[in-house]
């Protein structure tokens, strides 16, 4: 573009600063467009132009400026410091400082700040001072509040409320209109640099406000969808895309919809067509590659310049883009906030809306190629590592009785908070009992310091409640004519297309069904059943599509994307809630860290956070007439975590062991737990109540048990008696998964429980012998079994599981691999597991499982555990190791790939030597004498090993040769030969 001097009067310039500049919600600005393209001059610049008053700031750069700026330019492209001392005089000669790539660098660094930079720097401080008063850091803070602040302020970067540096642009401008003092006063029209996200620009006023492009400035954006063209065409018509990084596919966006509707503020969407229900959403049209998931909506006749839209998974209730209500604009050119011509508007993760006069903007031009420039945080806020998101700033200097919330969250201003008085009484609040208003009855109970319970009674579904399946409920549809079934090619693992047989009773996942109205729905993983008909030809696999016959049953296994379909029993429904005090205060009202947080109902404990504008609204779902316990634990006021479960029973049943009365935990699937309950041996009377609420479980019949018995209970029934037969730990289960007929039983506090498992495979023709137990370790809360492998280029497949293969059946999906460096690759055949031994040695297969919680997947480990004849021959070290004994063991006489049984020979003196069979760190496998004194081993003899006083083994060869040891690590015998 030319640049004009522009010789405007006061008042021209005065209307020109206004034009240029952003409005507010209220206000429409009209702009009247008398500029010349022919003589490239009139009254206003053309947008994104802005008319700027010529001073200091607009003269060309200074000396000292450009030798600054060489040596940074100098450091950017000598950045491996390569450069000869030839290469550094050639670049600086060449050098033109306002050509140079800058790249991202912070030119504030080097020139400081411009007058108006500074100008606009003071009404940013004003304007963050206000913020952190909202905030109610003065109070925090109190005295000291003006000294925080000021340090404060001198942490945030320039580039977050200032933009980039506008120096260089402005002295670019001065040296191509040669501008100096002489014209100061003067106007010229100047472009800001591009910094806001939606490539907007900084505007003249010194409130880092932004006006809006008519044109993307990024270049080669694709060609929009047809179906859009043709909708923005008409005028009539708004399209809102929602677009993830990546490749973009269907499965990318399950659940994903939108939540769309009319108030006072906006009102553009015609009511019949284009507004929805929290929880329902509206179906997309269509995913395009290049732009992601998008929606047509209609517009009402004359509509204004906005519409209030929510991006969200209608699944889990989960925000995307921002966690506030957002809105797309539909104003014409002339309304700077709401200027969205074509009424197209973009979301894409990584990049937020555009916060302009309190509302939360979509953006108007897609993000293809380059981004828009930097990014720019919010007060409290700072850019994360990867720079694609604001998070709450690291808050280091809360005062005492304070803490810091919101650190790390996203698009969340961090600040301090008070802590909560421990005699707080926390309320549940939520959709699903009026938000706790009146507050009787919403109060949790204090168990101890930092713990609360509550037990929440849902009834019936509200008449207008918006109804889905649960996550674990299965569908049948009855198909009508042009009902469809669509596959997925199925392809190996090198990518080639495999041939495919069509399953009626297992349709693979991802299999999309379309009925007749084109609802789609994406199948779950398996038990996808197709029925057909009463004497209809099953269809024939054509193009990997097939039509079902009018009348075809589908049932759609649980977790199907079958929400397009009405749900009429087993349903839930979504409610936001959080947990807080009768006034709501600040420091004693909890939510989740980001909004629309979905709680699981029996998953892990939910972390949540205090502070107002900090922690969000929680999203449950409910089934119609349960009970469901609320568990909210605040160890600290920074430590708050919450977790539901869907319980039996409205009660806490305690445990009466003894004298003693234990508090049960819920399990999960209606059992109630008490686990590690040290006991000696004796007998103990049981019983289950809790009082309160008039819940008494005893002895239905027979009132004797012993430990793995499972005993059948009923109310008010008597007092069991346990027998406890040796000194362990133990756990004691409550099951109420039969109201009719409870139960209860003790057992060894192990993850298997009583259950005994054995190593099974290819390695032992998949029996179960006693020498293949997997043996507990206590300390080590793992299972395990040494094994003998046979070197061979074919893999050892095998599981652990119970002689029944129900007890227990523990295969490949069940597990986590061990990634430590001496583990063995471990992969699936079939659901087992398989390895490669590459050594005939001796191997340790080792489950080890989470000592606080069992339920969670062991981590499998199999390494090599080399066993050694360790003794005065070889220095105690590690140098004779026992090799499984592959070919005709001493005890069977038959050739085996796996045991336990092993051999090496060692050449000895005629002198008597002493030794033990170890493995390398002597504790696995530590073995010597099991008398008190050292045993002698004689020829062709087996001897039992034993550890009695650490005492060794000694053999006295009488002459010198090969002997061969024979070790069996699970009879513990050794047998010497003369080889």
């Amino acid at each position: 573009m030319n640049f004009k001097l522009k010789p405007l009067s006061l008042a021209a310039l005065a209307t020109a600063t206004v034009l240029s500049g952003c409005g507010t919600e209220e206000e429409t600005i009209q702009k009247t467009k008398v500029f010349d393209d022919e003589t490239k001059t009139g009254l206003w610049c053309k947008l994104p132009d802005i008319v700027q008053t010529v001073d200091a700031d607009f003269h060309p750069l200074t000396a000292a400026e450009i030798d600054a700026l060489e040596t940074v330019a100098l450091s950017i492209a000598n950045a491996d410091d390569t450069f000869t001392d030839q290469q550094v005089e050639d670049f600086k000669a060449s050098f033109n400082p306002y050509d140079f790539d800058y790249g991202t660098y912070d030119l504030y660094q080097t020139l400081g700040l411009t007058m108006e930079e500074e100008a606009r720097r003071l009404v940013a401080k004003a304007e963050a001072r206000e913020f952190k008063i909202n905030q109610k850091q003065d109070v925090i803070f109190g005295d000291d509040f003006d000294t925080w602040f000021d340090a404060w302020f001198d942490t945030v970067p320039y580039t977050d409320y200032l933009g980039k540096s506008q120096r260089l642009p402005k002295a670019a401008l001065g040296m191509q209109l040669s501008l100096s003092a002489t014209n100061n006063g003067e106007e010229a029209c100047y472009t800001p640099p591009t910094e806001c996200p939606n490539y907007q620009v900084i505007d003249e006023s010194g409130k880092y406000n932004c006006i809006i492009p008519e044109e993307n400035p990024i270049e080669d954006v694709p060609a929009l969808p047809q179906a859009v063209v043709t909708a923005a065409a008409t005028g009539e018509k708004a399209v809102i895309f929602y677009r993830k990084n990546g490749e973009q596919v269907d499965s990318n966006y399950e659940n994903i919809t939108i939540h769309t509707w009319n108030d006072a503020n906006c009102t553009a969407y015609n009511e019949e067509t284009s507004t929805t229900q929290w929880g329902s959403g509206l179906a997309a049209t269509d995913v395009d590659d290049n732009f992601g998931m998008y929606w047509i909506l209609d517009l009402q006749e004359g509509h204004d310049a906005c519409g209030n839209m929510i991006v969200y998974n209608k699944s889990t209730g989960d925000k995307f883009i921002t966690q506030n209500d957002a809105m797309i604009p539909l104003g014409k050119s002339g309304d700077v906030v709401f200027h969205n011509l074509d009424k197209i508007s973009y979301f894409q993760d990584g990049f937020p809306a555009n916060l302009l006069d309190g509302a939360y903007l979509a953006n108007q031009h897609p993000y293809f190629g380059a981004a828009a420039g930097s990014k720019s945080c919010g007060w409290g806020t700072s850019l994360d590592e990867a720079g694609e998101a604001c998070v709450g700033q690291a808050i280091d200097n809360c005062p005492e009785g304070t803490y810091a919330v919101g650190v790390g969250q996203v698009d969340i201003p961090s600040k301090c908070v008070a802590e909560f008085d421990p005699e707080t009484t926390f309320l549940l609040r939520g959709g699903f009992n009026g938000w706790g208003n009146p507050t009787e009855g919403t109060e949790f109970e204090k168990v101890a310091d930092g713990e609360y319970r509550k037990i929440f009674t849902y009834g019936e579904h509200p008449t207008d409640a918006a109804l889905e399946f649960a996550a674990d409920a299965s569908v049948e549809v009855t198909t009508g004519v042009g009902a469809t079934l669509t596959f997925v090619q199925p392809v190996d693992e090198e990518g080639t297309a495999v041939d495919f047989t069509l399953d009626l009773n297992n349709i693979p996942k991802d299999t999309v069904f379309t009925m007749a109205d084109g609802t789609q729905v994406t199948l779950a993983e398996s038990g996808n059943v197709v029925t057909l008909p009463e004497g209809a030809t099953t269809p024939v696999v054509e193009e990997l599509a097939i039509t079902l016959p009018e009348g075809t049953l589908l049932t759609l296994a649980a977790g199907a994307n079958h929400s397009d379909f009405a749900c009429t029993e087993d349903c839930v429904t979504s409610y936001s809630f959080k947990i807080a005090d009768a006034d709501w205060s600040e420091p004693a009202s909890y939510g989740g860290v980001s909004g629309g947080d979905a709680l699981v109902i029996g998953g892990s404990p939910k972390p949540l956070t205090a502070g107002e504008n900090v922690g969000q609204d929680l999203g449950i779902k409910m089934q119609d007439t349960s009970y469901y316990q609320f568990v909210f634990r605040a160890p600290a006021a920074n430590e708050a975590t919450l977790e539901v479960d869907q319980v039996p029973v409205n009660a806490y049943p305690n445990l009466l062991l003894g004298s003693d009365t234990i508090s049960m935990n819920y399990k999960g699937d209606s059992v109630y737990q008490v686990t590690k309950r040290e006991l000696t041996a004796g007998t103990y009377t049981v019983a289950f109540a809790d009082t309160a609420n008039d819940f008494a479980l005893g002895a239905d019949t027979d009132n004797a048990a012993d430990v793995n018995e499972e005993v059948m209970l009923k109310a008010d029934g008597s007092v069991i008696t346990l027998t406890i037969p040796v000194d362990e730990k133990y756990d004691f289960l409550l099951d109420l998964s039969d109201a009719d007929k409870p139960s209860f039983k003790a057992q060894p506090s192990k993850p298997l429980g009583a259950n005994v498992a054995y190593i099974r495979g290819s390695i032992n023709g998949w029996g179960a012998p006693a020498s293949d137990e997997i043996i507990y370790n206590e300390d080590s809360v793992s299972y395990s079994v040494i094994y003998g492998l046979e070197a061979s280029t074919d893999a050892h497949a095998f599981k652990f599981a119970s002689e029944d293969w129900s007890s227990v059946d523990i295969g490949f999906g069940s597990v986590t691999i061990s990634e430590d460096d001496d583990a063995l690759t471990i992969t699936e055949a079939g659901g087992n597991m398989q390895v490669i031994a590459d050594e005939s040695t001796s191997y340790k297969f080792e489950l080890t499982y989470d000592a606080a919680d069992f339920e969670k997947k062991p981590v499998l480990k199999v390494s090599k555990l080399p066993i050694f004849i360790r003794g005065g021959m070889n220095g105690w070290g590690e140098v004779d190791k026992l090799a499984f004994n592959a070919v005709t063991p001493a005890s069977t006489g038959e050739d085996k790939e796996a045991g336990h049984e092993y051999t090496a020979t060692l050449s000895l003196g005629a002198d008597n030597v002493f030794f033990k069979v170890a493995t390398g760190d002597w504790s696995t496998i530590n073995l010597g004498s099991a008398t008190d004194g050292v045993e002698a081993v004689t020829l062709d003899t087996p001897v039992v090993l034993g550890s009695a006083n650490d005492n060794n083994l000694s053999f006295d060869p009488a002459a010198a040769g090969d002997f061969k040891f024979i070790f069996n690590d699970k009879t513990k015998t050794l047998t010497i030969t003369q080889d």
